[in-house]
């Protein structure tokens, strides 16, 4: 399950592979369908470094 296309800030597509697919309830849903998902701890890291290119570290004032 790979997160392609970030469509909205509530809505994303997804590439799914075929074992995934066949063994999943994933291919009975339909579009807006809701499912849970949880957040790669690596990537929320990442993300906040991408975020903080370029600006200067915060001090801790010693």
């Amino acid at each position: 399950l790979t997160v392609s296309e970030l469509v909205d800030e509530r809505g994303v597509r997804i590439g799914v592979i075929p074992h995934t697919y066949e063994h999943t309830n994933l291919g009975r849903l339909l579009p807006g369908d809701p499912v849970n998902v949880e957040g790669d701890l690596i990537g929320k890291y990442v993300s906040r470094i991408m975020a903080r290119r370029g600006k200067p570290e915060p001090t801790s004032g010693l």
